[in-house]
């Protein structure tokens, strides 16, 4: 996610300036984490 971010502002693109926001969740493990 953090590269797709600087991606984004070092070729200008402009959508992280409308204040979208995401919520992300990890995926749960097999020991419940």
């Amino acid at each position: 996610m953090r590269s797709a971010y600087a991606h984004a502002i070092e070729n200008r693109y402009r959508f992280y300036s409308y204040g979208d926001a995401s919520l992300l969740y990890r995926a749960e493990t097999s020991d419940g984490r």
